[in-house]
């Protein structure tokens, strides 16, 4: 099965040129094949196992061939839409569609007040939930900081 090789010629924003994302692509697929990765839940062992992947239980690494990852690609639906709470706001995943968002989920935060590192707190989260709502150019919001207050 031939890889579909997806082309940015019409786009702005091209990190990569096509060479590098066959270079990536091919290292990764030697990767899974030689290496494998690693999959810590028992039930994911399992699905990987009923589907063909070659597991091994004890060091819990699954490997595969490219052929078998393309495969399970091309079975894969050809979108997906993560829903917003207004029609408006769904992200479609599909093509070729370029979306920005947060994360990081740093344990810390520099205090504006006081210019000092400091834990984050669920205030910080709000803030940051309050400053990305805010923001037109930023799609979605995944946690910046973790509320140090919930880790007992």
């Amino acid at each position: 099965m031939e890889l579909k090789q997806p082309t940015f010629s019409d786009r702005a924003y091209k990190p990569l040129s096509e060479r590098d994302i066959r270079r990536i692509h091919e290292a990764s697929m030697r990767v899974f094949e030689t290496v494998g990765v690693k999959v810590c839940l028992p039930r994911a062992l399992e699905i990987f196992k009923a589907a063909g992947a070659d597991v091994d239980d004890n060091s819990m690494t699954v490997k595969a061939s490219e052929g078998w990852i393309l495969e399970r690609l091309s079975a894969a639906p050809e979108r997906v839409v993560l829903c917003g709470r207004d029609e408006k706001y769904d992200l479609d995943l599909s093509g070729f569609n370029v979306y920005m968002g947060t994360g990081g989920t740093a344990l810390n935060v520099l205090d504006l007040n006081t210019g000092e590192r400091r834990p984050s707190s669920l205030r910080d989260l709000e803030h940051a939930a309050r400053l990305t709502d805010a923001l037109t150019n930023i799609d979605f919001f995944v946690l910046s900081c973790y509320p140090n207050e919930i880790v007992k």
